[in-house]
């Protein structure tokens, strides 16, 4: 699973204009408001962000960045995706307004390795095959 990992410092949560320009690079596309929750506490080493009560604004166009440990393969027992939750922890519907969550791209990673051959006779001329999958292309 991806874990996030990463000091106050890291965490982008302004719009353009309130960033420190060595960060400016960082804050997402569009961003028309600094995020009100700010930073998530407590960073506990996990898969989950939980940011305090904030009040958004309607039409407000909020975003954030923050360095994240990618695992070393695409995971598969569980969605490979990042969810967004309005009132995660509420167990009345009409207090969990929102929900979304953006898929996240495959980990750059050699998968299925398979090593096949033609005979296991000592001496014999023998064919070996190496077969292995990429997510990205190798340059020719």
């Amino acid at each position: 699973a991806y874990v996030w990992n990463f000091d106050d410092a890291e965490f982008i949560y302004q719009t353009l204009e309130n960033t420190p320009v060595a960060l400016r690079e960082l804050v997402p596309p569009g961003v028309t408001q600094d995020f009100p929750a700010g930073l998530p506490n407590p960073r506990d080493g996990s898969n989950t962000l939980i940011f305090r009560p904030s009040i958004f604004a309607e039409f407000a166009v909020y975003g954030f960045a923050a360095p994240v440990e990618v695992p070393s393969m695409t995971p598969t027992a569980s969605t490979n995706a990042f969810f967004f939750e309005m009132g995660y922890n509420s167990t009345d519907t009409s207090n969990r307004p929102a929900a979304a969550f953006v898929e996240a791209p495959r980990v750059r990673s050699l998968k299925n390795a398979k090593v096949d051959y033609a005979t296991t006779i000592i001496g014999k001329e023998n064919l070996v095959q190496f077969r292995l999958e990429t997510i990205t292309d190798i340059p020719a």
